[in-house]
């Protein structure tokens, strides 16, 4: 059994060096904070290994899991903590599950940009072989469903899924998790499906993914909520676009998808400005104040008034008011005015 926990470690200290490597912004203090999380998770694994060689009986196996989840509930997941479980979970011979525990860490990564969509498919597909030595058949039927959830397969995933089983599982776990989005995905589900859905959002909030499957599946105001708490945990990222096109067709401005920003989007923007005293960094508001009226333009409006207050700011939208026509010469020179 020790073998797969150093076949497994190999694999979590790969990974974070790989989300390093393949961000937009890769930065010495990034780097220095996965070698950091690779440590930490090598140490509690280790611990781990201590404690329960050769095996884990079935009270640790399922004190462990329930604190896990206690941490993801009380909104404090964090990276690593999916591949701790896998290592945990493959310790105790629970194979399907180490696998879903892995793509767990791989989704939240993915999600905020940390990893591409085929850097996802790989890792998954290296714990798959770290595990083969050892796994039984339900490993490389499970390792087969969450490839094709990941391809939006959701018919085949669901039964891969279905039919192989993690040893234990919440009622707000991962796996299930996994099983309400294809449910959900396929056109399948029902209003106790979709409530299900809402209270997972305890365990989940800091997973775009999560919210993105919300906002695709769930109806009109709700659609609307979730796209925009995903866009909110990661504007650039691979949800985003169809959050904000989901956005748009609620509010019938489904040919300005591209321009509309969250109100968290929007405060930063006014903060940001503020604090460095650079009224020019507002003009990336200027595309949501050419749109047809709504909500999120009206609150552009009602901020930027604010700041007309303060003379750096009222002359700058003055001089923006003369340089552009039509809806948005026109609201600058309204909001000059304070």
């Amino acid at each position: 059994m020790k073998k797969i926990l150093i076949s497994l470690l190999a694999t979590l200290l790969v990974f974070p060096l790989l989300i390093s490597c393949t961000s937009q912004d890769t930065a010495e203090s990034r780097l220095r904070a996965s070698l950091e999380q690779s440590a930490s998770t090598a140490a509690q694994m280790q611990l781990i290994q201590q404690r329960t060689d050769p095996g884990v009986d079935d009270e640790d196996f399922f004190l462990t899991l329930d604190r896990i989840a206690e941490v993801e509930r009380s909104d404090a997941f964090f990276q690593g903590l999916g591949f701790f479980e896998s290592a945990f979970r493959a310790e105790a011979g629970d194979y399907s599950g180490a696998l879903i525990a892995a793509y767990k860490d791989l989704s939240w990564a993915y999600g905020h940009s940390e990893i591409p969509k085929a850097a996802m498919e790989e890792g998954i597909n290296q714990h798959a072989l770290a595990l083969q030595a050892y796994a039984d058949v339900s490993a490389g039927n499970a390792l087969a469903g969450i490839l094709a959830f990941i391809n939006e397969s959701w018919d085949e995933a669901s039964s891969l899924l279905k039919n192989n089983a993690p040893r234990y599982e919440e009622i707000d776990s991962f796996y299930e998790w996994m099983l309400l989005v294809c449910t959900m995905e396929s056109g399948t589900s029902d209003s106790l499906d979709r409530n299900k859905y809402g209270a997972l959002r305890t365990r989940y909030s800091l997973f775009p993914e999560y919210w993105y499957h919300g906002a695709r599946t769930l109806r009109d105001e709700q659609a609307a909520i979730f796209a925009e708490h995903c866009i909110n945990l990661n504007p650039n990222g691979p949800f985003a676009l169809e959050c904000r096109t989901i956005l748009a067709s609620f509010h019938g401005l489904e040919s300005y998808a591209e321009n509309i920003l969250t109100t968290i989007e929007i405060e930063d923007i006014v903060r940001i400005s503020v604090s460095e005293s650079d009224p020019g960094i507002l003009s990336s508001l200027f595309p949501m104040m050419e749109m047809p009226d709504n909500n999120y333009t009206h609150y552009v409006i009602g901020a930027l008034r604010t700041l007309a207050a303060i003379p750096l700011y009222r002359d700058y939208f003055i001089q923006e008011s003369s340089r552009y026509s039509g809806r948005l010469a026109e609201r600058l020179l309204f909001i000059s005015r304070g």
